[in-house]
């Protein structure tokens, strides 16, 4: 108790002492030494020279001191600080010892005016800051790094909490800062108004702190609020807190389109930033802050206005800073439906220059917002933004993850695309979905998905679908060794304005022609290409230079190429195309390093043209040494042109076809051709007949148009002519239909059927139509018979069917016709030999055909009536043989004449020989 009545007496004491020496400094101090130490304690605080117009001084517990018109650094159109009126007190226990000491100052209607440095740091208009030397930044290891506005706001806190201060207790009341730069003129003056706040230095420690809360506004419209705390522990450790709440980023676009010309972005931004620094250059920035009705527009960049929306996006991280590294741990940024994860650690100084280890994790990104995203990076031109992805217009990055070594420089070259040095320890792995690209104006790749894997200089694209222009086209795995070679080269060489459209029609081409699969094996089919340019959406960039050859194997094709240009790179690739189950293509590829100038190739109409040339094909129907030709695409269609065929084991032929590729289960088509010397086993083979059914030598005339279709037959839809000629072969009788007109026709003793029915010439005249074999003019020329016929035959149905006339002409040896024929009219008029030994109708099945003998005029009598029954096809077949009045078989029949009114009398006149003149 009397150690507590005690302390109340001594408090008593220097609290009554502390009046007498208020009341004696009072009376000592007038008001102009008061002043002049007010001036000296602010100017001193400030680091400029201070006036108060006026101060009065009272006396009391503590002096008070109350001054106005408090003005520093003089300016042309004022002062950088402006203060209407300073209240403040004399701490009456500082008379006792030491100097005298100001308790409290307070500041009603400051008015400060900054100003911006080349640095970007703000500073007292009028002060010296205006000098280098001044620059809050000064001094520092590296004024210039990208770290520059935390370090001048660490400096800036540091000098608040450490310098000489006025008061122990600093008050603010209804101040003003204002921010003059260059855009000032056009956006209004940006200002934090109605601050208020204090600034407090412990008198028994070395601990201070302050805090200061205000509105912002630019051009007098309020923008948001900010308070701003900071305190200094005994051990020196600086701690800053920045709150903002509603603060509205647009005012933030004045500096913003100093990097981003015409760039905008709104909306507003609340959270808070936290710094912790036990010393300088060393520290913890935390943020977390949340940004509502995000819009951020660069133009040019995301094909649209506002590249960027988002009703809400969250910013959370944390950065360590140290002298040698500032590191990131877990920096998030995300919305309702996208997140992006950021680990890393980047060596100070914190520049271009500097080396970054960077760990990224990205999910569900629209593919525009990446695009603006990367079109935001300082040294990346908005045409390499727009290009990063190009053709890609829409689509989602489901997943990215990056990692890799690399200097901030490096990093945004490689984004760009203008540089092919990949970062140390580099790989991505990226899963896109819904990508939508256009091909020129003609072309639209929608639903693309895939799966990217990037390690090192390695890029595997696996599983990638896509639908060209509404049509699926095939499941693509890509392998790339070499990949940055396509990175940093002349974006003029991977610019497409293809008209081609999807090859929707090669697996049909495959399935109608390939052959089988025991001929494939053993006689495989080598196609060599040659392509001067080939520009499809298929392979995204455009093509040139190409060589390649195509082998077909089971179920497909293999493709190599020892040398090609894709976007101005060369290349090798290994490729296998297969068309069953499922249309699968797998790509293996290495790309070298472009040349440093590339020509940009010239093409005329068409997105490809080239020259190709196919070896010995050995299996199934057709059989060749080789062929050769040229192609030209354009559009859906594939036109071959000059293909010249060394036909096996004999002949020659030539051929013009049109391909069109752009349907899916359909190829129509259209080819003009012609053989010489061709084989006639041979070719008879290709229409489905047995092997060695006829033999010869063919020549071959043709026009067909049709339609190849999967799982139907060749014939169901073709159409065409077939002019036909075969000389010095023979028939065997191996079919039904020749053995039953053999056997009909045994009888007669002038006729020995045989295994063999050899002829000099056969001609005939085909059409194709319906599924069916047509011919009216088919014609046999041999030693010792002659056919006439005419008819159809199914080609398509599972049981084929014949409807024709056959007209059987035998013809006895040369030497003994001339000696029982002394004149022509004899031969003509005799009743011994008989000029038509026999005529059927043969119907029915292919397989089991119906003969049945035309009953004719007996042959005793004149010509006409031997002839009275013989259609006007017989007399053109009799015309093509030349059998009877003149034989001549080097000469190819003329056209046939017109068909004269079938009722009509045949006369001797009419099988008169013609005049060659």
């Amino acid at each position: 108790m009397k150690r507590y009545r005690a302390g109340i007496f001594v408090i008593a004491a220097l609290f009554c002492a502390a009046v007498v020496a208020g009341l004696v400094v009072a009376r000592r101090f007038g008001p102009d030494q008061v002043l002049a130490e007010v001036e000296r304690r602010l100017s001193r605080a400030l680091g400029s020279q201070v006036s108060v117009e006026r101060l009065r001084v009272s006396p009391g517990t503590f002096v008070r001191v109350e001054g106005d018109g408090v003005t520093a650094w003089p300016i042309s159109d004022g002062h950088g600080l402006e203060i209407d009126r300073v209240l403040g007190s004399i701490d009456a226990f500082s008379l006792f010892g030491g100097p005298i000491e100001l308790a409290r100052l307070r500041l009603d209607g400051a008015r400060l005016r900054l100003s911006a440095l080349e640095s970007g740091a703000f500073y007292p208009v009028g002060s010296v800051a205006g000098d280098k030397g001044d620059d809050p930044t000064t001094g520092t290891p590296n004024p210039d790094e990208l770290l520059a506005p935390l370090i001048s706001l660490e400096i800036l806190v540091r000098r608040v909490l450490l310098a000489p201060h006025a008061a122990a207790v600093l008050e603010l009341r209804n101040a003003r800062i204002s921010f003059e730069d260059e855009l000032t003129p056009q956006r209004g003056v940006l200002e934090l108004v109605n601050l208020t706040g204090q600034l407090v230095h412990h008198r028994f420690s070395d601990r201070s702190e302050f805090s200061v809360a205000g509105q912002l506004t630019e051009g007098g419209l309020t923008r948001g609020a900010i308070r701003i705390d900071g305190h200094r522990g005994q051990d020196g450790s600086i701690r800053i807190s920045i709150g903002a709440e509603s603060v509205e980023l647009a005012t933030g676009t004045r500096y913003l389109r100093k990097l981003r010309p015409q760039a905008m972005v709104s909306g507003k931004l609340s959270g808070r930033w936290i710094y912790e620094t036990p010393e300088p250059g060393t520290g913890r920035l935390e943020a977390d802050l949340t940004c509502l009705d995000l819009v951020s527009s660069l133009p040019g960049i995301g094909r649209s206005a506002h590249a960027v929306h988002s009703p809400q996006i969250n910013v959370a991280g944390t950065l360590e800073i140290n002298p040698q590294s500032a590191t990131m741990d877990d920096f998030r940024v995300w919305n309702h439906d996208t997140s992006l994860r950021l680990q890393g650690e980047v060596s100070r100084p914190l520049n271009a220059g500097s080396v970054a280890l960077l760990d990224l994790d990205l999910s569900n990104l629209d593919l525009g917002q990446a695009r603006h995203l990367i079109g935001w990076l300082p040294e990346i031109e908005r045409e390499e933004a727009e290009a990063v992805v190009a053709p890609l217009t829409s689509g989602r990055l489901d997943a990215v993850r990056v990692h890799g070594r690399a200097t901030l420089t490096g990093w945004q070259d490689l984004l760009a695309g203008r540089s092919r040095r990949i970062p140390a320890e580099f790989s991505m792995q990226v899963k896109i979905s819904d990508m939508i690209a256009h091909f020129g104006d003609a072309n639209r790749l929608e639903h693309l998905a895939a799966e990217l894997h990037w390690v090192g200089e390695r890029v595997e694209i696996n599983d990638a679908t896509a639908l060209l222009n509404g049509r699926s086209l095939p499941l693509l795995d890509l392998t790339i060794d070499g990949f940055p070679n396509f990175l940093g080269g002349d974006p003029r060489l991977r610019e497409m304005d293809s008209q081609a459209t999807p090859m929707f029609g090669l697996d049909t081409l495959w399935d109608s022609l390939r052959p089988d699969s025991a001929a494939t094996r053993s006689h495989p089919t080598r196609v060599g290409l040659e392509i001067d340019f080939l520009e499809h959406p298929l392979f995204v960039w455009p093509m040139s230079e190409i060589g390649a050859t195509i082998v077909a194997q089971s179920g497909g094709v293999h493709i190599e190429s020892d040398h090609a240009i894709w976007a101005g790179v060369p290349i090798e690739l290994r490729a296998d195309w297969r068309f069953q189950p499922r249309e699968t293509v797998s790509v293996e590829m290495k790309a070298s390093s472009p040349p440093t100038t590339v020509a940009i190739p010239e093409h005329g109409d068409g997105w490809a043209r080239g020259r190709f040339d196919v070896g010995a094909i050995g299996g199934g129907r057709w059989q060749q040494n080789e062929a050769h030709g040229q192609f030209v695409a354009n559009g859906g269609q594939v036109r071959i042109r000059e293909l010249a065929i060394d036909m096996a084991p004999t002949g020659q032929a030539r051929a013009d076809g049109l391909l069109d590729l752009s349907q899916r289960d359909a190829v129509p088509y259209r080819v003009n051709f012609g053989v010489v010397d061709g084989d006639g086993a041979a070719i008879a083979k290709l229409f489905g007949l047995p092997d060695s059914q006829i033999m010869g030598t063919m020549k071959l005339d043709g026009s067909f148009e049709g339609v190849l279709k999967t799982e139907q037959p060749f014939f169901s839809n073709l159409t065409g002519l077939l002019d036909l000629t075969v000389v010095e072969g023979a028939i065997r009788k191996v079919t039904p239909s020749v053995v039953a007109i053999a056997e009909a026709t045994a009888d007669i003793n002038s006729y020995d059927p045989s295994e063999i029915v050899p002829f000099d010439r056969v001609e005939s005249l085909l059409e194709f139509a319906d599924g069916r074999l047509r011919s009216s003019s088919f014609s046999l020329d041999g030693p010792r018979i002659g056919i006439v016929s005419s008819g159809e035959l199914e080609l398509v149905a599972p049981i084929k069917t014949i409807d024709a006339q056959v007209y059987v002409f035998l013809f006895r040896k040369l030497d003994r016709v001339l000696s029982k024929i002394p004149i022509l009219n004899r031969m003509l008029l005799g009743t011994d030999e008989n000029l038509v030994a026999a005529a059927f109708d043969v119907s029915g099945t292919w397989s089991d055909p119906k003969i049945e003998p035309i009953l004719l005029p007996s042959s005793a009598g004149s010509t006409s009536q031997v002839l009275q029954g013989v259609p006007h096809f017989v007399m053109r077949g009799i015309r093509a043989l030349g059998s009877l009045v003149k034989p001549d078989r080097t000469r190819a029949p003329g056209p046939p004449p017109s068909s004269p009114d079938p009722s009509a009398e045949l006369s001797p006149e009419t099988l008169q020989p013609q005049d060659e003149s």
